[in-house]
């Protein structure tokens, strides 16, 4: 829907899709994986191009899409308390890592891979969340480390 809505007011400003990239200050590829939606897009992109084309937050997103006041604040709420939890279970990661001398660096190692991609999630990927239900996967994925982090932790004890 996001995605249809940035096509339609290209299509309509006549520009092409290097244009309108370049009028918001992202790359050609981005707008068309945001076009596509295989991309999700930020909040920021988003202001950028009401901004550029003078139309309204609700003309991109679309109705169904516009969150009141109350179930933002909520969102907000719960990204802080997910970064919270998500930042004191890479740490617990990164102990485990240093208490097993697993090297840092060792890419092949699945506790490395794990520990590289919460942190991707912490400093990236967690500013794009849309949705409560988008959070709730990421938390998900959480309660599966915590998890792993759980069992190892008891193997190495008994």
């Amino acid at each position: 829907m996001i995605g249809e809505n940035i096509r339609k007011l290209r299509h309509t400003q006549g520009l092409t899709q290097p244009e309108f990239a370049e009028r918001i200050g992202v790359s050609r590829n981005s707008l068309s994986r945001y076009e596509n939606g295989s991309s999700p897009i930020s909040t920021d992109i988003i202001d950028r191009i009401c901004q550029a084309f003078q139309v309204s937050y609700r003309e991109i997103v679309g109705e169904e899409k516009m969150i009141n006041p109350l179930e933002e604040y909520q969102l907000s709420s719960k990204i802080d308390l997910f970064k919270e939890r998500a930042a004191s279970i890479l740490a617990r990661l990164y102990h485990f890592q240093d208490k097993h001398a697993i090297a840092f660096d060792d890419e092949q190692n699945p506790w490395v891979l794990l520990g590289d991609d919460l942190s991707m999630i912490l400093q990236d990927k967690i500013y794009t969340i849309q949705s409560v239900e988008e959070l709730e996967r990421y938390q998900g994925y959480l309660d599966g480390i915590e998890r792993m982090l759980d069992l190892a932790e008891q193997q190495v004890v008994a």
